[in-house]
């Protein structure tokens, strides 16, 4: 069985895009289990109405919006899996993507002694990203909090040590 996994998913004001997002990650041809967190950014729209009408998924309701940076730390506190994954709300994932990508980082993990923060692509090609440091700390200046915070490109993946 696939290793358990996380996906985030950022929202504000997306209530034409968010179901196909949601749903593209609740359609993965994924063998272990899926956490999906939607984090809701303080919509006006009816993107919170949505939300709350699709079962199986995590909803986090920000009573303030604080951008996407914001939102993803979000979504990170309230992942339980070691792999975490982050998807904009106006995107969608292809059906394979977790079961290419979900062991990428950790797989190559072992041979590198830096952080292990990668960018991925569909096609499990993965990138090292140095940025992703520099992005931590203006995250924390704009937040003002202690979380890690992550660069917001949608083929983010986190894999805990």
């Amino acid at each position: 069985m696939a290793d358990p996994v996380s996906v985030v998913i950022t929202c504000y004001n997306l209530e034409h895009f968010i179901g196909e997002a949601v749903r593209s990650v609740c359609e993965q041809d994924y063998a272990g289990e899926i956490q999906i967190i939607v984090v809701d950014d303080c919509s006006t729209d009816r993107s919170r109405e949505i939300l709350a009408g699709i079962l199986g998924i995590e909803t986090i309701l920000r009573a303030e919006n604080g951008g996407v940076m914001c939102a993803m730390i979000s979504g990170l506190r309230a992942a339980r899996h070691d792999m975490v994954f982050f998807l904009d709300g106006d995107d969608v994932w292809h059906r394979e993507k977790l079961a290419r990508i979900s062991h990428t980082p950790r797989d190559l993990g072992k041979n590198w002694k830096q952080p292990p923060f990668w960018r991925l692509d569909f096609m499990a090609e993965t990138i090292f990203s140095w940025e992703m440091a520099l992005w931590c700390i203006f995250g924390h200046l704009l937040c003002g909090d202690d979380a890690p915070v992550f660069r917001p490109f949608d083929d983010v993946a986190l894999a805990r040590a």
